[in-house]
Parts: C-alpha cells; structure tokens; sequence
C-alpha cells in the first residue's frame, strides 16, 4: 500500500507544480520519470513507457494545432515544457495508481477518462492554457480522446 500511495502523491504534486509553478519544476519530472523507469516499473512497463508518452504529446499536440487548447505566451502550436513534463509523469501512475482505469469494466475506463478529461479544464483556470471551444465542448472533446488513450494503455499494459 505504501508504494501506491507514494506512487500518486508524487505525482499529484508533480501535476500541482507543473500546472502553477511551470517550466521550472520540469527537471523534477524528469527526475521522478527517470526513478520511475529504472528502479519502480515492471519490464513490460519500461518497455510501454516511450509508447504512452509519445502518445499522449501527439494527442496533445493535435489538439493544439486544431484549437481545442492554447497556450498563453506560444507562438507555435508546440507543447510547453511544462506539458511534456506531465506527459513525462503521467505514465508513471498507470500501472500503479490508476491501474484501475484500464484493468475494471468498461465503465471504470470511461469514468477515468471524464477525469482525465476534467483535469485539463480545471488545470486551464491555473495554468496558462485557454479553452478557445469552452470548457464544456472541450471536456467533451478531451473525453472521447481519453477513452482512446485509456484503450491503448489497456493493449499495451494488459500483461504488465
């Protein structure tokens, strides 16, 4: 139990510096990441990590090219360093804290999806990142598009 609850207390922390803080808690993400990966994840999980978090900076970042997001102070529609280092972290609590997700019913996927999907609107009113669609189209968009990643974490870690 201690693990876990190391495991997601990291990385909420992680997500609250990011989200408020910005750029400048990136190197403890890379920290935390690299910790993660060589001395916590399974092999099978090492192996996927790369996988989900390419995965979720092209989800990201197309959502951005198409306008579902904006980010304050960017020029190019690439993704701030702060973002990559949630991508960095997130694959961290798969397999571990929100195992969950992936590993119930259906249902848990889409209920971990609308929370997904609902960090993203409440990580808007702190960070700088606008909701050019508003909130709720792009909590609706953001839903859908979770319930795919949450899909491919299922095939990828399935045996993890």
């Amino acid at each position: 139990m201690w693990p876990l609850i190391v495991n997601l207390t990291v990385f909420q922390t992680l997500w609250f510096g990011l989200v408020l803080v910005g750029d400048q808690v990136f190197p403890l993400a890379v920290l935390w990441a690299l910790w993660h990966v060589f001395k916590i994840a399974t092999p099978k999980e090492r192996q996927m990590y790369p996988v989900l978090v390419i995965a979720g900076l092209i989800m990201d970042e197309l959502l951005t090219v198409v306008g579902v997001y904006r980010f304050d102070d960017f020029v190019l529609p690439v993704l701030p360093l702060w973002m990559l280092g949630l991508w960095l972290v997130f694959p961290t609590i798969l397999n571990h804290g929100i195992r969950w997700v992936w590993r119930s019913s259906p249902l848990f996927l889409i209920l971990g999806s609308l929370g997904a999907a609902s960090t993203y609107v409440v990580g808007a009113n702190f960070a700088p990142l606008n909701l050019p669609l508003g909130a709720a189209v792009t909590f609706a968009i953001v839903s859908v598009i979770w319930i795919g990643y949450f899909s491919l974490t299922r095939a990828l870690l399935k045996t993890a």
